[in-house]
């Protein structure tokens, strides 16, 4: 009986994670944690679930380490924002101290999906397509005209769905955020272009690869409905990023504008879509197949 621990059982991700697990023809249970008791899936009837101390707290580390030993946890994934980077940073340390698997990638490559600047930076040195984009606290006032045209867009480097984001008409509406370093500026692409979101995986042997691509309609700064789109081209750009980013699965957000894929975001963790992808191929599935049936 494989074990399974998920965080953040009242978010998007934690919910279509477990959705997915409930797929897997194989004997499995389910623990969760969240920091409200009135998550909807700590109550389902197949998830044993524990109120989690809030990942900020010094006693959410141990708290997981005593949690995880106690049940014999197998597989600790983890679904939020907010803990990501610290899950990232604690992996080894996590894993020397239980028997569990922690499904998370390498510190450096999770910092740079969690901060849209270094994201940016991630891409340009590397010499994939990118946006125009600058730190607030780098460019001055007199240079935003020479540099971008109106309307430009703001938002917080590390900022989630469409929290802290500003479509700025003039100069005006943006005049307090200079000096920032929270915050980027960057160049703003027209509402004609689509969005689209995919879910790379990559095999332990670097040659395996899966990819599901949606042109997605978004509310909330979430995507609400999700249209499958199969285009080798734009796979084999989206699978370069990935090797290169050297992670086991990544989610990328981007447009496809003159047959380039244009990143705006990266997620290092699964994303709201991992139910949708389950559909095309199971994420949690492949990992387990790999790391615990070996298949």
């Amino acid at each position: 009986m494989l074990k399974i621990l998920v965080t953040g059982a009242g978010g998007d991700v934690g919910q279509g994670t477990i959705r997915s697990i409930l797929d897997i023809e194989m004997p499995i249970e389910i623990y969760a944690t969240c920091i409200s008791k009135y998550s909807p899936w700590l109550h389902h009837p197949n998830v044993k679930s524990f109120i989690a101390p809030l990942s900020s707290s010094v006693d959410y580390i141990p708290f997981l380490i005593k949690l995880i030993n106690y049940y014999s946890i197998d597989l600790l994934i983890t679904t939020i924002d907010s803990e990501i980077v610290l899950i990232s940073k604690n992996k080894e340390y996590l894993e020397d101290k239980t028997n569990c698997i922690v499904f998370v990638d390498n510190y450096n490559s999770v910092s740079i999906c969690h901060d849209k600047y270094y994201t940016n930076k991630f891409l340009k040195s590397n010499n994939f397509p990118y946006l125009k984009t600058f730190l607030m606290s780098e460019i001055k006032q007199d240079e935003v005209e020479s540099l971008f045209e109106f309307p430009l867009i703001t938002k917080k480097r590390t900022g989630r769905g469409s929290n802290d984001i500003l479509i700025a008409k003039n100069i005006d509406i943006i005049k307090n955020l200079f000096g920032n370093s929270s915050y980027i500026i960057q160049e703003y692409i027209d509402q004609s272009n689509i969005e689209y979101t995919a879910g790379i995986y990559i095999g332990d042997d670097k040659k395996f690869t899966k990819t599901c691509i949606f042109k997605r309609t978004l509310k909330g700064g979430s995507t609400y409905i999700a249209k499958r789109v199969i285009d080798k081209a734009i796979e084999a750009q989206l699978i370069s990023i990935a090797h290169k980013m050297n992670m086991k699965y990544l989610n990328i957000q981007f447009f496809y504008i003159n047959s380039n894929v244009m990143p705006f975001e990266f997620n290092g963790r699964l994303s709201g879509t991992i139910y949708m992808i389950s559909k095309v191929f199971n994420i949690i599935e492949l990992f387990i197949k790999e790391r615990f049936t070996k298949e």
